[in-house]
């Protein structure tokens, strides 16, 4: 299977652990230190990031099944797509009167560092070459 050669899917595990963890103890955070709607808004916030950048690397797998030639224009394209459509959510979120601006932009900030953290600790731990065999 071709997500098992190229280590997406131990990217994947290694991207959403991190997020799941800080969806979890930012919340509690929010909730004890925070301002009513603080940790809604941080939820909410990791949880969009998480979402987009989780569908993202699902049509990562379906464009690696392509020709080798386009793999990092694909890769290139699907991570623009995913931050473009995540900005857009967030502007239009901005909008909700029960939003906490500091811990959405918290939330979601921190949910994308860690996110790409945990993307590359994934394909750090796959041990795949991240070119073709020579022919």
């Amino acid at each position: 299977m071709l997500a098992d050669r190229t280590g997406v899917p131990s990217m994947l595990k290694w991207a959403l652990l991190p997020n799941g963890v800080a969806l979890i103890a930012g919340t509690l955070i929010s909730l004890l230190l925070g301002p009513p709607g603080a940790a809604w808004s941080f939820a909410v916030a990791v949880a969009v990031v998480g979402v987009f950048f989780a569908l993202g690397i699902l049509v990562l797998i379906r464009l690696l099944a392509g020709p080798a030639e386009f793999a990092l224009a694909a890769a290139m394209g699907v991570y623009v797509a995913q931050l473009s459509l995540v900005f857009g959510v967030l502007l239009v979120l901005r909008q909700a009167s029960w939003l906490h601006l500091n811990a959405f932009a918290a939330g979601a900030i921190g949910a994308t560092i860690l996110w790409q953290a945990g993307l590359v600790e994934g394909l750090r731990r796959a041990r795949q070459p991240v070119y073709s065999p020579p022919v």
